[in-house]
């Protein structure tokens, strides 16, 4: 057999242990398929997210930093491995460590990088992608009040690409911190990128009764009703606005 289909004949083999509940054979099959190509990233990778599902967290990074360790630099496999090991280290609140592996997933997913082979069928979508993680990763941050470094990790962002899930979390922080109309500004960027996602209103409607605005806190909150808004927040918030009075009103 070649080598793609011993690869992909082992990674069905592994997923229909998986499917079948049978942990034991599951692992034993990974283990043999890592002895018989143990300098091939790709195995590290299936490996590393094989392990990470079943829960051997540490098999799981050792995995991920073999995968890193055997590509190229400028490769997918790579990039993959850094982002997953990051995600992995996210849920796990490893928060810094995450971090530090995005930062080398940004500096493989350079713009230069663009035109090399292979490279310009990805870029676009894996940068999307890093940012996104990088907001979701600084949302999941705020629980540590750690403003400093939620503000660095979506700053980094939006470095990299500029997405409505950065605008959305940069908005809660600066309303968080007592600046609804810096919170605004973002929710007005997030809004051009996505204008049919309602929480984008939703948070609005905050920010204009965080400035005595409510008029335009209601509008605010009509808009995201007639986005199809559902959320529990919304119907929270629309609970609340019942009882909202213009300054000075009686």
């Amino acid at each position: 057999m070649t080598t793609t289909q011993s690869f992909e004949q082992w990674t069905q083999n592994v997923t229909a242990a998986r499917r079948l509940g049978d942990v034991h054979r599951c692992l034993e099959t990974l283990r043999e398929g890592l002895e018989r190509a143990p300098s091939d990233a790709q195995h590290h990778l299936f490996a590393g997210e094989c392990y990470a599902a079943l829960g051997y967290y540490l098999e799981a990074l050792q995995n991920y930093d073999a995968a890193v360790r055997l590509s190229s630099n400028t490769s997918h496999t790579a990039l993959e491995a850094l982002l997953c090991g990051a995600a992995l280290l996210g849920e796990l609140g490893f928060y810094e460590e995450a971090g530090t592996r995005f930062d080398a997933a940004r500096t493989l997913d350079q713009p230069e990088t663009e035109g090399k082979v292979g490279a310009s069928t990805r870029s676009q979508t894996e940068r999307r992608q890093l940012a996104v993680d990088l907001a979701l990763l600084a949302s999941r941050m705020v629980h540590l009040e750690d403003p400093r470094g939620v503000r660095d990790l979506l700053e980094r962002s939006l470095a990299i690409r500029d997405t409505p899930e950065a605008r959305f979390e940069l908005a809660r922080s600066y309303l968080a911190l007592g600046d609804a109309s810096k919170a605004l500004e973002h929710l007005e960027e997030g809004r051009r990128l996505d204008g049919t996602n309602p929480v984008f209103q939703n948070l609005a409607a905050r920010c204009y009764m965080a400035l005595g605005q409510v008029k335009s806190a209601k509008d605010a909150i009509m808009r995201a009703e007639l986005l199809g808004d559902r959320s529990r927040a919304g119907r929270v918030l629309r609970l609340e606005s019942k009882s909202w009075q213009a300054p000075g009103a009686s």
